[in-house]
């Protein structure tokens, strides 16, 4: 009668033969949503390692993000509570809420960023070829915060206040690699 551990930590429940373990496939098809959680936690943890190496490696990468966090959050609270006064007390239609908050937005945010978020990093010969970048990232970023409205307000029919989460917590992210990467890279 072969002998199965019952408690995992437990190393006197193992018989004491090797040969007898039990072997484990990493996908197996009982255990698929085990394996992808798994693999999703050490795909993140890889993430944020390589994030915390180049923040304590580069002090330019550590010295930007800051600045980001501090321009970037202020400009991203300004554009939600744009759009939150629009769509929830005003009453407007949440996707032209949403337009106005990006109008609103975009002009500050390129003065913002282009003299001190991202100050001393890359070129700054062609300001045009900058400008019309930055408006290509805030664009996506546009068309990032529209699909999350629609899908939250029209599609799930939920609460005009609800796109506000991604639109603060994935949206600037994605604009801050764009525009170190590409706008002012």
């Amino acid at each position: 009668q072969e002998r199965r551990p019952t408690t995992a930590g437990s190393a006197s429940h193992y018989p004491k033969d090797r040969s007898q373990f039990p072997r484990f496939r990493i996908a197996a098809p009982h255990n698929r949503h085990a394996y992808r959680a798994r693999l999703n936690n050490h795909l993140a943890l890889l993430a944020i390692g390589m994030l915390m190496k180049a923040v304590f490696v580069s002090d330019d990468l550590r010295r930007q993000i800051v600045r980001y966090a501090i321009s970037g959050g202020g400009l991203t609270l300004f554009y939600s509570a744009v759009y939150w006064i629009g769509a929830v007390p005003a009453g407007i239609d949440p996707l032209i809420a949403n337009t106005i908050a990006f109008v609103t937005t975009v002009a500050l945010g390129f003065i913002v960023h282009s003299r001190w978020s991202f100050e001393g990093h890359g070129r700054r010969d062609r300001p045009v070829r900058s400008w019309m970048l930055f408006l290509l990232v805030n664009l996506a970023g546009f068309a990032l915060n529209s699909f999350w409205v629609w899908l939250i307000t029209v599609h799930w029919e939920l609460s005009a206040s609800l796109p506000l989460i991604p639109i603060i917590f994935v949206t600037p992210w994605l604009s801050f690699y764009l525009n170190r990467r590409w706008t002012f890279g």
